[in-house]
């Protein structure tokens, strides 16, 4: 994982990201340099991971062979629908089933380190001209010049 990443790692928790935000932008100030930021959360981050991009940067990263397609199979044609259980007869009704197009199953223990490898590479592609900082699915970005 990336450093700027702060989410679901080992020993870092939101107060590490918040440090890394203030003590960046507190040094950039004390040196007279202008910071401006952009926060920004990616609304539905598990429901919106592309499987095709996904399995791309999967293979990307290494992962070969029936490692590969395991994920393929997870993410592939898989279907969901609603259960709903009254609370006056425990009667249960159920939604048609639908075909999930994307995203990754909700409370799986895979869900997190795949949004991470997911976005991972956020931080490379803007680490030219900004300083980004990722906790899970939220992100920031800050630029800083002296004009």
């Amino acid at each position: 994982m990336v450093d700027e990443q702060f989410g679901f790692r080992n020993k870092l928790a939101t107060t590490d990201a918040i440090f890394k935000l203030i003590n960046e932008t507190q040094t950039a100030l004390n040196e007279n340099i202008r910071v401006g930021g952009i926060f920004c959360i990616l609304k539905k981050a598990f429901d919106s991971i592309h499987h095709d991009t996904l399995i791309s940067k999967l293979d990307f990263y290494g992962l070969k062979g029936k490692t590969l397609l395991w994920f393929k199979s997870y993410f592939r044609n898989r279907y969901q629908r609603v259960s709903l259980t009254s609370n006056v007869n425990g009667q249960k009704d159920y939604s048609t089933w639908k075909r999930i197009a994307q995203g990754v199953p909700q409370g799986s223990i895979l869900g997190p380190l795949v949004l991470l490898i997911y976005i991972n590479d956020l931080p490379k592609t803007v680490n030219v001209i900004a300083k980004p900082v990722l906790f899970a699915d939220d992100t920031t970005i800050f630029i800083t010049s002296s004009n």
